[in-house]
């Protein structure tokens, strides 16, 4: 469980009520992780959606030409977005760039939530999406 505390000063749950906190919370936990860990790789099963509190992840993305592109990504912002969507897969490694504290939910339990609370699977689409922007807008 994480505590609502931890989610109240995330930009992406500014929208939400306090029930929804609270559902939401329910069902994530809080995690650590040391800088050079990977939190998954291109094609793993999407198993977790994570938001960053603490610290940077760097997403890697491979070309079809073999190259890479980096996104390095901060604290408040959403990495592993293919869970949340409900892909099988994710696009991308994640890797931490430095001791890095998160936000984590289960697709699982994610989609179990949606499927009984639509409004709030909307709202976590929404904020994701914000995120995404955010984050687009920031390279441009």
């Amino acid at each position: 469980m994480i505590p609502v505390e931890e989610m109240r000063h995330v930009t992406d749950f500014d929208e939400m009520d306090e029930k929804a906190l609270e559902d939401i919370s329910a069902i994530g936990t809080v995690m650590t992780a040391p800088a050079g860990t990977y939190l998954f790789h291109e094609g793993d099963h999407a198993a977790f959606y994570y938001v960053l509190k603490e610290g940077k992840v760097v997403l890697e993305f491979r070309q079809e030409d073999g190259s890479v592109l980096t996104e390095t990504v901060g604290p408040g912002m959403g990495v592993g977005w293919s869970s949340l969507a409900g892909l099988m897969s994710y696009s991308s490694d994640a890797r931490c760039a430095e001791a890095s504290k998160f936000l984590r939910w289960a697709q699982s339990d994610l989609r179990h939530l949606f499927n009984q609370d639509g409004h709030l699977g909307y709202m976590m689409m929404k904020a994701c999406a914000m995120s995404l922007n955010r984050r687009v807008a920031g390279k441009l």
